[in-house]
This record gives structure tokens, sequence and C-alpha cells, in this order.
């Protein structure tokens, strides 16, 4: 204000003053005219320039800021469901016995960017599952879950964490995230992680599932990305029959 009030008017000002003082009875009117006019308008332009370098400045910050963030959202790990799987494996006992062929039903996820080029990681990713019921909004339970390429607690020790987190590179390839375990000759069904495996048969009670179908909700979370959540509908048909699994 000060700046503008300065070069607007009292500089202005004191050119007249210089040109009536000492001009005006050496130069025609016309010139001493011409001399004002040019101090009037060359005052204000200190301002300007530096209005302008201003302006220029933010707006290349503006733009380095839109390009960066840009780039961050680009560079982003893109988790998509690629679907799911029924898989049955052979348990055994410590001593080599044969427990049982549970059916597992896995969900898979990839990191799949869509731009070439492109790639981030996701790090250190952790699944989360809540089991509902469907209908209805009651929440049966919940449990961290499992991704089938880390090591069982068997495999670990007894002090292996309740959840192993991943990194999921940007290269498409299918990861599987435990969900459920059914014995087929068997009714229910069972939640299943690492607590699980805790149990001789893997039947872990607290996460026992009837006949029927449910909701389930799995929710993603790592080092470098946001919670993403995906919603799924969980049919346990009963005995002699696998469950299926179908994105809500």
């Amino acid at each position: 204000m000060f700046l503008n009030l300065f070069f607007g008017i009292f500089v202005p000002l004191l050119a007249k003053w210089i040109v009536d003082r000492y001009f005006s009875e050496v130069h025609q009117a016309d010139e001493a005219a011409a001399v004002i006019e040019t101090a009037f308008y060359a005052a204000p332009l200190p301002i300007v320039i530096i209005v302008h370098l201003f302006r220029t400045i933010k707006k290349q910050r503006d733009e380095a800021r839109a390009e960066r963030d840009s780039l961050r959202i680009k560079t982003m790990p893109h988790i998509t469901y690629k679907g799911w799987a029924n898989q049955q494996e052979t348990i055994f006992a410590s001593s080599g016995r044969v427990v049982g062929q549970p059916y597992f039903a896995h969900l898979i996820f990839a990191n799949d960017l869509p731009i070439v080029g492109i790639t981030s990681t996701a790090e250190r990713v952790v699944g989360y599952i809540e089991f509902w019921e469907a209908p209805g909004d009651t929440k049966l339970f919940d449990m961290l879950a499992r991704w089938v390429e880390t090591p069982e607690p068997a495999q670990a020790g007894a002090m292996i964490m309740e959840y192993t987190p991943i990194d999921l590179d940007a290269n498409a390839l299918p990861r599987r995230l435990d969900t459920v375990l059914k014995y087929k000759d068997e009714a229910v069904c069972y939640g299943h992680n690492n607590a699980a495996k805790r149990t001789p048969d893997w039947k872990h009670g607290p996460y026992k599932l009837d006949a029927g179908t449910y909701r389930i909700k799995v929710t993603l979370r790592g080092k470098n990305m946001g919670p993403i959540s995906y919603w799924f509908r969980l049919t346990n048909p009963g005995k002699d029959q696998n469950v299926t699994v179908s994105v809500t």
C-alpha cells in the first residue's frame, strides 16, 4: 500500500515540482507536459515488475506442485481384485500323520498399475477380514488375514506374529489371501489365518461358520497406500459342497 502511494502519487508530484521549478523557464509547455507524463507512467513500473515477478513465481510453483501431485498419484500402488479360487491341501501332524485334506477359499489380488513405465511397490501390506450376517447388519467376527505365501507358525516358530505383511510389486502377479477352510464332508467352514493354524486340525472354534450366506469385508492397508476395502458374498452350501465367493 505504501509503495503504491509512493510511486503512484508522491513520485509524479515530485516530478511535476521539478519540472515547474527547473524546466518551465527553458522549455516550452508541451515539452514540460511530456516530461510529467513520462514520470507519471514510469513511476508505477517497479510495482508492476514486482507484481509480475511474484505472479510468475507463483504460477511456476503451482505448475510444479500439480505435476508432482499428478506423478505421485500415478505412481501409487494400484491394487485390484483378480478373482478367487478353491484349493485343496493336505494337513500333516507333527508326527507326519495326515490330519485331513480341507479346501481353502483364496481371494486373489494384484498390484496392477495401468501406466506403462510407471511402477510402485505396495509396501508391507496387511489384510483384515470381517464376517457379517447376510442379510443383516451384525458382525460375527473379524480377523487378521494371512497371505498364502507367508510362513506358517509351525515353520517360523511359536513366536511368529499373528500377521506377516508382504510387498506387492507392480508386476500384476496374483497374490492369494486366505479366507476360509472347509472339509468337504462337513457342513461347516471356518475363517482361516495364522491363529487357526495353531489348532491341530485348523478348525478354529471362534471362526466357525454354519451353512448359509455371509458378507465379508476385506481391507488391505500398507505403508505407502491408504486402506482399500472390498465386499464379497460368501456362500457355504453345506456338506459335500465347496464354498463360493462373489463380489457385491
